[in-house]
């Protein structure tokens, strides 16, 4: 019988540099598209918010309130109340159809009411919202549990790591503070200070309140 060699440490060690150098590389580009994203939404929240100045400044009204915009916008279906504030789910879906048919933002949205969710959540349908790099659903609104202030949800679906990124990136840092913060109030996203980092939940989101 032929005698039977095992692998040789070399051998094993060569192994071993090859597995760790490809899982080295998995977990840097695993990085490197979390960073991307996080930058992506940095950008849609600069963007938002100079359409909507821009907007405010020529027409000197809000998007989604703008209660003429059936004769002033190019294929604006309905009109906001005009009382100065987006504070119902119909105005909700018209902010989006309201600034795209300005020109301020890409895309076709149908201002339907029903698919705009509550106030306060991040429900929407991809006809009436644009969303984020990672799927969820951006809003725009002033409701009760922002203080009545107006505010741009980034849309759910964002690990606390990533919001914790663009915190960093876009304000302080702090969830409770600053013109960046967790909404809607969650523990598993957000305690106190600090971004919960190592939670497992999946499905965070962020308010930017810098209007």
């Amino acid at each position: 019988m032929k005698n039977q060699h095992g692998f040789t440490l070399i051998e094993i060690a060569l192994v071993l540099l090859v597995v760790g150098l490809m899982l080295g590389g998995i977990l840097k580009g695993q990085a490197l598209i979390e960073n991307a994203r996080v930058r992506a939404m940095a950008n849609q929240i600069h963007s938002v918010n100079a359409a909507w100045f821009a907007f405010v400044d020529r027409y000197r009204a809000l998007p989604g309130d703008l209660a003429t915009a059936d004769t002033q916008l190019d294929g604006a279906l309905q009109n906001g109340d005009g009382n100065g504030r987006v504070n119902s789910p119909q105005e909700v879906a018209l902010v989006w159809q309201h600034l795209a048919a300005g020109g301020f933002i890409a895309g076709t949205f149908d201002g339907v009411a029903g698919n705009a969710g509550a106030l306060a959540d991040t429900e929407c349908a991809t006809t009436t919202c644009p969303t984020n790099p990672y799927g969820g659903f951006m809003k725009l609104s002033n409701d009760a549990q922002g203080d009545g202030a107006l505010h741009l949800i980034t849309g759910a679906n964002v690990p606390p790591s990533a919001l914790l990124q663009l915190d960093l990136k876009i304000d302080d840092g702090n969830p409770g503070t600053g013109a960046f913060i967790v909404y809607p109030q969650n523990p598993e996203c957000a305690s106190g200070d600090a971004w919960v980092i190592d939670s497992d939940a999946a499905s965070c989101s962020g308010a930017w309140i810098g209007f």
